[in-house]
């Protein structure tokens, strides 16, 4: 019987993640590159060049390079091979080769350098040294002295000289992000083959509010209100009367007050007319049982959604460009249906059209294996929450003045900026603290 050369990782061998995630400040994205703070030394080689490569003569070499180099480094022993949402694995170099047949099958190494699709990896035990290839910016680091002493130069023969966008060496700088052991940060259950990456939260005084998504940009909008959130409105005595009465453009006193209790950082203010619906989790106008699930549907691979939790408010949505569509939701910090009858009733025969604040965040979120995306625009009531239920209740448009955040959402500048266009908003600036 032929000797493993490979096995994948099982149980809490797939802890590695977390420590991935932690030394190299990985960061999924399809959009902001690059996805790793690269370690020194580090050279990252674009593969765009291969392209070209109708006999996949460079692919190879580049391969067959890399390839040589980890197994000279690791001798008899073994090396990562991690492959992002997917099964990873244990490999012993010295023994791959065509007598020892390994699943799925097929003799050689499970991964190839080249990010056919995903985030490929090669990995020393220690972290010492490695590859990162991307399968987005389409390129491939390698970092560790000892490796690049044994494959630099035959990689820039195969993949050219590195440009001065995807240079490495950069330094490395421990990164600022949660310990790999908070929960919020660890690689949850694996879901046969789809494996969610970790969770970005909506924070209020500190405490998770909401759940608002995942950091691959891959894996579907989300929306699940987390236990113990906070549900009171943000104070805005002073400018209080001139929202009830309504805003007819954008009244920077009103985005003052406002402004100076948001977190710093840019933000694309609009004022907008939404007509609001409320919607409770699995009812029939929820997205997320819904219009979600269907844009990650194949028939080959089965891909989930995750499920609403809360109440929220549908608002509009809208075709972007030939392919994408955008989905508005308004949430409330608490419970829509505990509100204070009385106060919606005023409301609801109040003249005018009030304005309601909220805190804005863009997701644009695409399956892998489809071109459309959807763009998820969150409003996050910071006050209007009567009003707003008041609008619902009566079939009725509301005035929303709301604050996107560029820094927290999952979208480039120039899509934030395209918003007031797509929306047709009645205001639009920009507040910079």
């Amino acid at each position: 019987m032929a000797t493993k050369a490979y096995r994948e990782l099982s149980g809490d061998e797939a802890a590695v993640w977390d420590r991935f995630y932690a030394t190299f400040d990985f960061r999924p994205s399809m959009r902001r590159f690059p996805a790793i703070t690269e370690p020194t030394p580090s050279v990252t080689w674009s593969l765009s060049g291969l392209d070209d490569d109708p006999g996949y003569t460079r692919l190879d070499r580049m391969t067959e390079v890399v390839h040589a180099g980890l197994t000279a480094l690791v001798g008899t022993g073994s090396i990562l091979c991690l492959d992002w949402q997917h099964p990873c694995y244990w490999v012993w170099p010295s023994l791959v080769g065509p007598e020892n047949i390994d699943p799925p099958g097929q003799p050689g190494w499970p991964l190839s350098p080249y990010p056919d699709g995903d985030y490929f990896i090669y990995l020393a035990e220690d972290f010492r040294f490695g590859t990162f290839g991307h399968p987005w910016e389409l390129s491939l680091c390698v970092f560790g002295g000892d490796l690049l002493d044994l494959v630099e130069a035959d990689l820039h023969e195969v993949l050219g000289q590195v440009s001065a966008a995807t240079v490495g060496r950069c330094r490395y700088e421990p990164p600022h992000r949660p310990r790999a052991d908070d929960a919020r940060y660890r690689q949850p259950a694996d879901r046969g083959r789809w494996v969610r990456m970790p969770s970005r939260y909506l924070t209020i005084d500190g405490v998770a509010a909401y759940q608002i998504g995942y950091s691959c940009g891959t894996c579907g909008l989300v929306l699940r209100r987390q236990p113990g959130a906070p549900s009171g409105p943000l104070s805005a005595a002073a400018v209080r009367d001139r929202l009830n009465a309504r805003l007819d453009g954008l009244d920077m006193e009103v985005i003052g007050a406002f402004a100076a209790r948001l977190p710093r950082g840019d933000y694309q203010v609009m004022l907008l007319d939404t007509l609001p619906t409320l919607v409770a989790p699995g009812s029939r106008g929820d997205y997320f049982a819904f219009d979600g699930p269907a844009g990650w549907r194949n028939e080959e691979f089965e891909y989930s959604i995750d499920p609403a939790n809360a109440s929220y408010y549908r608002l509009d949505r809208r075709s972007v460009g030939d392919h994408d569509q955008l989905f508005e939701f308004a949430v409330p910090m608490g419970d829509p249906t505990e509100l204070n009858a009385d106060a919606i009733a005023r409301y609801s025969h109040a003249p005018g059209r009030p304005t309601a604040v909220a805190f804005g965040l863009l997701d644009i979120e695409g399956p892998w294996f489809r071109r459309e995306r959807h763009w998820g625009l969150f409003h996050f009531l910071l006050d209007g929450h009567h009003k707003t239920a008041a609008a619902a209740a009566n079939n009725a448009p509301i005035r929303l003045l709301t604050f996107v955040s560029a820094g927290e959402s999952l979208a480039s500048d120039d899509e934030l900026l395209r918003l007031p266009e797509i929306i047709r908003t009645d205001g639009r600036g920009k507040a910079d603290r």
